[in-house]
């Protein structure tokens, strides 16, 4: 059941539901033409939102899809089991699973959160769920085995930037001048924040904990503030952080497990699990009018 949004906001938090009937929408980015992208992680599918309102899909049945950024030329970045462009000419494959040894005795069941730096390469994390880890422990660090963030730089080309991530690899956001990475550990309920010290080597430099606010950190977005959104998964709202890992301020948001978030100009688009307005909508696509605008989103060029 995909629904489209009923015209009305909440008065409360301001939301609009612009979409639904999910199991869990993730992975929102604004594509050259307005369109919002973003996929069903669950049930399956990479979703197109047009600017007049209508829901396509663009690709059928893939499953696991926690990140996407738009390509440069055309269609979108997807994870899932592997890293894949997703464009006008179909389908091609960036980085493969395979590429990667277990850890602990756990191997990569597939990729999650990722982003474009500006230099067009593709920031993502991989992840080791435990085969005995429960269904409620999904981002704690004891139900996944430590990860790493990686830089792929083209097609089975990449960079292991560092190793020691807790729990989910989630939200990353590169700084408009491609100095910075904000990188969601939710296992750690932490957001790791580094530099790049040469083109494909990172220093840290922070890291702010989220453990004040309820719930886990999972995507994030960055303002023309240089403010840092995070979506907090099981908090109901929006953490904006300050420059410094001060919390500025939480957003309510009409739902409870939070995934994602993105900007277009003034607008925000959040993505979740549930729906607290209307629970018969499962996961969907809300959207507000920001108090800003967010930063500069580079896109993938490999």
């Amino acid at each position: 059941m995909t629904l489209t949004g009923n015209g009305w906001a909440d008065p409360v938090t301001g939301f609009e539901v612009v979409a639904s009937g999910f199991s869990v929408t993730e992975g929102p980015v604004i594509a050259s033409d307005g369109s919002l992208y973003f996929s069903d992680v669950h049930d399956g599918g990479v979703y197109r939102l047009t600017q007049t309102g209508q829901v396509e899909l663009v690709l059928a049945r893939r499953r696991g899809v926690g990140g996407l950024c738009a390509h440069a030329d055309g269609g979108v970045v997807a994870s899932g089991r592997d890293i894949s462009h997703i464009g006008p000419a179909g389908t091609r494959t960036l980085l493969a699973r395979e590429a990667f040894g277990p850890v602990d005795g756990v191997s990569v069941g597939g990729f999650n959160d990722l982003c474009a730096d500006w230099l067009g390469r593709v920031l993502v994390g991989p992840t080791r769920r435990r085969h005995d880890a429960t269904p409620t422990a999904l981002m704690a660090a004891g139900s996944h085995a430590p990860s790493e963030l990686v830089l792929v730089a083209g097609p089975g080309q990449f960079t292991v930037l560092y190793t020691d991530v807790r729990g989910v690899s989630n939200g990353i956001a590169v700084s408009p001048d491609n100095s910075m990475i904000y990188h969601a550990e939710s296992g750690g309920r932490a957001i790791r924040v580094s530099r790049f010290t040469e083109a494909a080597k990172v220093a840290p430099l922070a890291c702010w904990s989220t453990e004040q606010i309820a719930g886990t950190p999972d995507g994030v977005a960055l303002d023309e503030e240089g403010y840092l959104w995070v979506a907090m998964h099981g908090g109901g709202c929006l953490a904006r952080f300050g420059p410094d890992g001060s919390i500025a301020e939480t957003i309510p948001v009409p739902a409870q497990r939070v995934t994602n978030l993105c900007f277009a100009g003034r607008y925000l688009y959040v993505t979740s699990l549930d729906n607290d307005l209307e629970p018969r909508r499962r996961g969907s696509v809300f959207r507000t009018e920001a108090p800003v605008a967010g930063a500069p989103v580079p896109m993938a060029r490999i």
